[in-house]
């Protein structure tokens, strides 16, 4: 891949399964990190790769440099990349953990000033929440390194790559009045 995007050399998914396969099969390699060369500028290799692996290695934790870090610097995309991978492996946060937004754990008491005191509120498990799933707050989502806590009103969506995608209600309701 050129830094301008422009494809060098065609990438051959073939070899990438062959050597993903022994990876996973005769190694026993768990995480995968994909970084390829200017992937900022064209992520194409790279999808095709998550893809493959995604398809036919669903238990491997994948990362891949152009979700993790789709900036310029080589380096840095690369270690942020890799220890995204290692932290994935760690903390089981991997799609084939997921339950299709079986996520609901409960309730219990959290304090919201705006509010008044304290309130009762669903508690969601991170990682059960699924694609385009939506928590209006109040609430509580529990993951192993934090908790998110959905304000009165507000609202969180998960995005395609299961990022949390907050609302804040009295934003929304400014840029709703424009």
């Amino acid at each position: 891949m050129h830094f301008d995007g422009r494809v060098e050399t065609q990438l051959c998914l073939e070899e990438v399964r062959q050597r993903t396969a022994w990876l996973v099969q005769e190694r026993g390699v768990e995480a995968i990190a994909v970084c390829f060369l200017h992937a900022y500028a064209n992520p194409s290799n790279e999808i095709a790769v998550r893809s493959l692996i995604e398809h036919e290695f669903p238990e491997v934790y994948l990362s891949i440099s152009s979700e993790v870090s789709p900036f310029m610097k080589e380096y840095e995309r690369w270690t942020t990349t890799t220890v995204n991978g290692y932290v994935l492996g760690e903390y089981g946060n991997k799609a084939a953990d997921r339950t299709d937004g079986d996520a609901r754990k409960g309730t219990r008491q959290a304090y919201f000033g705006e509010a008044g005191g304290y309130l009762d509120c669903p508690v969601f498990d991170r990682y059960g929440l699924a694609r385009g799933q939506t928590v209006l707050g109040p609430a509580l989502i529990e993951e192993n390194e934090s908790t998110c806590v959905v304000g009165v009103g507000d609202k969180v969506i998960v995005d395609e790559y299961y990022n949390l995608v907050v609302e804040i209600s009295a934003l929304r309701s400014e840029r709703e009045s424009r």
